[in-house]
């Protein structure tokens, strides 16, 4: 029952892009510290929201692009939480302090020692709370409105928890054609133009990033850094792994663009080995860091 309900998350994940409306960033003189910095609708993420999320993140050890995956959290969470709301779905006091501790048993400490660390490294209770608040919102409108309307065979649980669960040690260096499709004609005209392209030796795809490419990297010829595979969008997560170098991708729709990607290469890292989540022990002194308090330490 548990994988059923994880596949039905991932599955709702992989569409949540497509329900999204344009996300506009705000104007620079809009944007102090506790000012819009993201416009979703009538719902807006904060720039406080997002330096709390990337803090927070860094004291987790989140591989990659921390800000990106901060921005890119928020962002999915504030339309789960639109979804969760629609449905009726509510987090009481209780659920939401047992998700707490849950969270920080993993590292061995109850809820409250976990928010103490947190604030020594000035990342507000709040940030943990709204954190775990949307995880918890969000397993229940999957529980709720998607399971019962899902049926996957064992095999297609495996494959969609394959594709989602990063793999640590492992990078891949790519190219790729960012498309246009913010709306249904120019993402079905983006569709039949990346069907086209389909099977480009890597001379072929470079250059049809520097023609059709509307991404950063076309003057590029579409050639990114290498990366963690993790760090993709989620549709394009599982064909970026299927890949042999020398291969390309079919068209990933992601939000509002169609991408294409291209794999040069790929390595293991043998020095990478999986984090935990919080990988620490906790000595809490009162006074926190003082002079005198780090001596002792």
């Amino acid at each position: 029952m548990m994988r059923k309900w994880r596949a039905a998350g991932l599955a709702a994940l992989a569409g949540l892009a497509l329900l999204a409306p344009a996300l506009a960033p705000l104007p620079a003189a809009a944007q102090g510290t506790f000012s819009p910095a993201i416009r979703i609708d009538n719902d807006v993420v904060t720039k406080y929201e997002i330096n709390q999320r990337v803090a927070f993140l860094t004291a987790l050890r989140a591989p990659g692009d921390v800000r990106a995956l901060a921005r890119d959290q928020l962002i999915n969470e504030t339309l789960q939480l639109r979804l969760a709301d629609q449905a009726g779905v509510t987090v009481d006091e209780a659920a939401l302090k047992a998700g707490m501790e849950e969270f920080a048993a993993r590292g061995k400490l109850t809820a409250e020692q976990f928010i103490q660390l947190l604030g020594q490294a000035g990342i507000a209770a709040e940030t943990f709370r709204d954190f775990v608040r949307a995880g918890i919102a969000w397993r229940e409108y999957v529980r709720q409105e998607l399971l019962p309307k899902v049926s996957l065979s064992d095999a297609e649980i495996d494959a969609a928890m394959a594709e989602a669960t990063p793999t640590p040690g492992e990078r891949v260096l790519l190219s790729e054609i960012v498309l246009p499709g913010a709306d249904p004609a120019s993402r079905k005209a983006s569709l039949a133009r990346a069907k086209r392209l389909a099977g480009l030796d890597e001379k072929g795809f470079a250059e049809a990033a520097m023609r059709f490419s509307t991404g950063p990297s076309r003057n590029k010829g579409g050639k990114l850094k290498w990366l963690d595979p993790a760090t993709l969008p989620a549709s394009a997560i599982g064909p970026v792994r299927r890949l042999r170098p020398g291969q390309m991708t079919g068209p990933i729709v992601d939000g509002d663009t169609v991408r294409l990607y291209f794999l040069h290469d790929r390595e293991k890292i043998p020095s990478a080995k999986p984090r935990p989540m919080v990988d620490y022990a906790a000595l809490l002194l009162p006074g926190g860091r003082s002079p005198a308090n780090l001596a002792e330490a």
